[in-house]
């Protein structure tokens, strides 16, 4: 799929076993979602090429669109999350240098979601389980994910264009945002 319109809005779900991306053009009214799953077990150690692959599947994506993104939103961290902090971290390390080497500034510094304000987006709820932001999604949107990568992904693209000032359509729009005042890109 070749985005016709600009601007494109990328939302990036990405996780330490596998991420979602998709690229959402609003003119055009169309998204296109890539999902990869990147297991543990195959790169037991040799977390290097883990990173390695996501990387190259992220330029591989990214690269069809550098001219035409005009924001980008990626999932933060949950606070209280106590296990594989540092392999998390990583992960984001690897998102955040991609789009550092492929977009333009201030493209390049994505927005950072925190899961809550994801969930909420697509259910009105913080704390919606996986399931409720895929049915949130097909009931707002009419997209129905594979997964909850992809659904997740779908959200923050959402995010990215509602925090650049476009209407996703979500009735929790204007509340989060409102919540969230300094939407910022990270610098």
């Amino acid at each position: 799929m070749t985005l016709i319109s600009s601007p494109a809005y990328i939302g990036i779900d990405q996780s330490v076993g596998g991420c979602g991306v998709t690229v959402y053009s609003p003119c055009a009214r169309e998204h296109k979602t890539w999902v990869k799953a990147f297991p543990l077990a195959k790169y037991s150690g040799r977390e290097a090429l883990q990173l390695h692959a996501l990387e190259t599947w992220l330029i591989e994506i990214i690269s069809r669109f550098p001219d035409r993104v005009a924001a980008v939103a990626r999932e933060g961290f949950a606070y209280g999350a106590k296990q594989g902090r540092e392999k998390a971290g990583a992960v984001a390390y690897a998102v955040d240098s991609t789009l550092l080497d492929w977009l333009p500034d201030p493209v390049c510094y994505p927005r950072i979601v925190a899961p809550g304000h994801l969930k909420e987006l697509a259910t009105g709820s913080g704390s919606a389980t996986k399931k409720q932001v895929k049915e949130g999604v097909e009931k707002i949107w009419g997209v129905k994910c594979s997964d909850d990568n992809a659904a997740d992904s779908f959200v923050l693209a959402q995010f990215a264009y509602a925090a650049d000032g476009g209407d996703t359509g979500s009735p929790f729009q204007k509340n989060l945002l409102l919540k969230v005042k300094n939407v910022k890109r990270r610098s």
